[in-house]
């Protein structure tokens, strides 16, 4: 079904349009949903590619892009990729939306799980040291239950596995 209605808006508002970028984007998710990791890491390409264009490189879309992105390329074993894709879009969104924003709280957070998959617990402490900062300085978070149990849930998995399950921790942080 995703695929005839993406069929549609790239017929009818053209491949880079915004209505058919988010089309891509759900179809992303079923296949991430479904096991089809390739083209899962191929769509959100897609995705992120015509959002820069259409965007720019600092709009909070693209940023999600990349978080999303760099959320299934952890998720394929591809962790110095997904560092660096985590790190632009921590980058960005504190830039963009600040530091004590939910999204960039969960930036934050996979950033120090793909850091703590590559290098132990190292660098991924410091930085979930300045995340539970960010936490407890931030009086406007207006999710400050969801980010703090990201924060306990990250701190008590020592090495996350790698799983081929569905993307929702792409879904709950924001396309």
């Amino acid at each position: 079904m995703h695929r005839r209605a993406l069929e549609g808006c790239e017929r009818i508002l053209g491949p880079h349009h915004p209505g058919t970028l988010s089309s891509v984007n759900s179809l992303a998710i079923t296949l991430g949903d479904q096991g089809k990791y390739a083209e899962l890491e191929s769509m959100h390409r897609r995705v992120l590619e015509g959002r820069e264009r259409i965007l720019g490189p600092d709009h909070p879309g693209t940023l999600s892009s990349v978080y999303n992105l760099a959320n299934t390329l952890r998720n394929q074993g591809k962790h110095d990729e997904s560092e660096l894709m985590h790190r632009r879009a921590l980058e960005g969104r504190e830039k963009i939306l600040g530091p004590h924003h939910p999204a960039t709280l969960s930036s934050a957070i996979s950033l120090a799980t793909v850091v703590q998959l590559q290098r132990g617990r190292g660098e991924s402490g410091v930085i979930r040291r300045h995340l539970r900062r960010a936490l407890l300085r931030n009086p406007e978070n207006t999710r400050p239950q969801s980010a703090g149990h990201a924060l306990r849930r990250s701190q008590k998995t020592a090495v996350p596995p790698v799983h081929h399950g569905s993307q929702s921790s792409a879904r709950s942080a924001g396309r």
